[in-house]
């Protein structure tokens, strides 16, 4: 296996999402890559110096929630790359698998709450144009699943 690619927004499902990720990559060997998508419409309107807190207190929050995530696996030896990125979900995403060689795609599930970015059925047209788009499996990781 080349490369998880664990793309996730920071909403509750990302706990379960970056959890799974980091299993199979213990399990697996790989690679794990880490992206945290940021939204334009709310990132471009920030002067510089704004958006430059706003990645660096992404990055540092990832980090830190991916490090105790491991340690509650006992999973400490895998090694993770966080990266954040601004931009269209499916493009964003789709060009960072690509950047990686990324063979396999774990996303949260879209919540059922008022403010959820994604439907259930634009989460499926996602993963339907990214499964075709890059050729690679695409999971999508439900609240609840798995080790919580």
């Amino acid at each position: 296996m080349s490369g998880i690619v664990c793309a996730v927004r920071g909403g509750p499902g990302s706990h379960f999402t970056r959890r799974a990720a980091l299993t199979q990559a213990a399990a697996t060997g790989a690679p794990l890559y880490l992206l945290v998508v940021v939204s334009p419409q709310s990132y471009e309107p920030l002067h510089q110096g704004e958006q430059r807190a706003i990645r660096a207190e992404l990055a540092w929050r990832e980090l830190a929630l991916a490090r105790s995530n491991a340690a509650q696996l006992g999973a400490t030896d895998v090694q993770f790359n966080v990266q954040i990125r601004i931009g269209d979900l499916h493009e964003t995403i789709a060009q960072f698998v690509r950047e990686v060689g990324g063979d396999r795609l774990l996303l949260g599930a879209p919540r059922g709450a008022i403010d959820a970015t994604l439907s259930q059925d634009a989460m499926l047209e996602l993963v339907s144009e990214l499964q075709r788009d890059l050729n690679i499996e695409v999971e999508v990781v439900r609240p609840g699943t798995g080790d919580a």
